[in-house]
């Protein structure tokens, strides 16, 4: 008995004005499958895979597909016409041949299907910020969202005004640090570079066909979405990656993948890619955006005000959320003779919390405000964003946070 094992297809809607679809299958070398298409029009249209158009009638050969899985997988393009509704996609296992469906695939071991819808609508183009260190950061500030006919060229400039601030909690509110290699500027006047902040990340699954061990190339079962210069972020099934490897080059026909570093990936596992610059991100889904290389990055200042006098290096504040270790403290009659980072922080909301200093501070009177600088509890993010081409299918491009910020912390 010879099984199917996947059967993919993006099942995003089809641009109303057409577009193109890969059916991957894959299996055991010498499944067998027929494969037929129709329409929701009336009458039903079918698909004819020698002139890869829908017509009316499926009483001849050209509207099955027959398939055989010479080499473990199977990938066909579908040419989708302008203006149509719905459709829906049939694969029939060849069971006199000994062929059956996989039940992770279908719960019928003999058929699978699936229904594409198409758009008759704009598609959106949608900009979020996000981060990993969820629990740090306050809830994230609304998406933008760029709407236009699908694949327009009409270009559009989609301005961005985000505040993103730290976490109201006494447990991880230690406030946002900047990077160094994207940020920089005085505290009143920060620029954050955008060169590979932002990125796209495709929603498929990509399985691996073939186990590797310490290999560039890799085999999966369909590319759409996929391009060179794309990173590869995760693989699942407790493999691990060697550093952050780089898609260089990919044969759409087989899905095989060369990476520019060696990896040992299992069968059976999947993949998970980013895009992360603009022309990578063109080249995998049709949308051409240019960020402004610059945004302005304001961070509010910290100020704090001193609630008794020190008699030593602590010193109690009425509030010390967005304080981190590693900041520095000025005010009337702070000492700073010499170094004098914040060595630790009690968190505490508007009433409550404390600083440890490297100096003594005795001296600093009640009431002093006192201004840190190094961290800070919210940062405004202003930018624009140029969209140039749209892509065919809604799409959701992401602001790395984690990119150009560091997470505060209580000491250093």
């Amino acid at each position: 008995m010879k099984q199917i094992n996947n059967i993919s297809i993006d099942t995003t809607p089809i641009s109303n004005s057409g577009g193109v679809k890969t059916l991957s299958i894959s299996g055991d070398i010498g499944a067998k499958f027929k494969v037929q298409i129709q329409d929701s029009s009336s009458p039903v249209k079918f698909y004819d895979f020698i002139t890869e158009t829908f017509v009316v009638g499926n009483n001849y050969a050209a509207q099955f597909l027959t398939g055989n899985l010479n080499n473990r997988s199977f990938n066909h393009r579908i040419i989708f016409p302008a203006s149509g509704t719905s459709y829906k996609i049939l694969l029939h296992a060849d069971v006199l041949s000994g062929t059956f469906i996989s039940p992770s695939v279908s719960t019928d071991s003999m058929s699978w299907s699936t229904d594409l819808d198409q758009s008759s609508s704009n598609i959106n183009v949608v900009f979020t910020p996000i981060t990993t260190h969820t629990n740090n950061f306050a809830s994230m500030p609304t998406s933008v969202t760029s709407s236009a006919p699908v694949s327009s060229t009409n270009q559009v400039t989609e301005t961005i005004n985000w505040t993103i601030a730290s976490a109201a909690s006494d447990t991880y509110g230690y406030g946002i640090k900047i990077d160094a290699d994207f940020v920089s500027g005085d505290e009143t006047n920060k620029t954050l570079l955008t060169d590979g902040v932002f990125y796209f990340t495709p929603t498929l699954t990509y399985t691996i066909e073939e186990s590797i061990s310490d290999s560039n190339s890799v085999i999966i079962d369909n590319v759409t979405d996929l391009a060179p210069g794309m990173y590869i972020t995760a693989v699942t099934g407790g493999s691990e990656l060697s550093g952050e490897p780089i898609v260089t080059y990919i044969e759409a026909g087989s899905g095989e993948l060369q990476l520019d570093t060696e990896q040992t990936f299992t069968a059976g596992n999947t993949l998970t890619f980013q895009a992360r610059r603009p022309n990578v991100i063109k080249n995998a889904i049709g949308l051409d955006l240019s960020p402004t290389a610059e945004w302005s990055y304001i961070e509010n200042l910290i100020r704090k005000t001193v609630k008794t006098a020190p008699t030593n290096e602590d010193i109690d504040l009425n509030g010390s959320r967005g304080i981190s270790a590693g900041s520095t403290v000025s005010g009337l009659n702070v000492n700073n003779e010499e170094t004098n980072l914040v060595q630790s922080v009690s968190l505490g909301a508007t009433t409550t919390g404390s600083v440890t200093m490297q100096l003594d501070q005795t001296g600093v009177t009640v009431g002093t405000i006192l201004t840190f600088t190094g961290s800070t509890d919210s940062v405004e993010l202003v930018g624009t964003i140029t969209i140039n081409k749209y892509p065919d299918v809604s799409r959701i491009i992401y602001m790395n946070l984690d990119k150009f910020t560091n997470i505060g912390t209580q000491t250093p």
